[in-house]
């Protein structure tokens, strides 16, 4: 192999092999971090699963989604705009956003185990 192309394939590789750490540099501005992104995600799948508890009627579901989704957005303090463009981030990255949800089930997870303990000490001092 003549040095030219072994100094280019060098270099490709230097060029190339930054760019596979996709999960070791931060999200740029605008982007929730991934601690972020898990609390809003979870919370706005607690959201969904309260609308789908609480009426049947698809109509009433658009109201209700348009009354609680906002909420979550003023809890976590962003905006619509930024959790769109954070989901269009994380989802370009396969294996982070698998893990986020991940750890999005393991809250809710946690969560669900907590109101059953809370229900069972209700059951408990009746």
């Amino acid at each position: 192999m003549n040095p030219g192309r072994i100094i280019t394939l060098i270099l490709l590789v230097a060029i190339l092999i930054p760019g596979c750490r996709r999960g070791s540099t931060a999200p740029p501005p605008g982007i929730l971090t991934r601690d972020q992104m898990i609390a809003v995600l979870a919370d706005i799948h607690l959201v969904d699963a309260m609308i789908h508890e609480e009426t049947n009627s698809p109509k009433n579901k658009n109201d209700l989604g348009l009354t609680w989704y906002p909420s979550v957005l003023e809890k976590h303090d962003v905006t619509r705009s930024q959790v769109d463009s954070s989901l269009f981030f994380y989802n370009s990255r396969p294996r982070d956003f698998d893990a986020m949800y991940r750890e999005v089930l393991k809250k809710l997870n946690q969560r669900l185990d907590e109101l059953k303990k809370e229900e069972q000490q209700v059951v408990n001092e009746e």
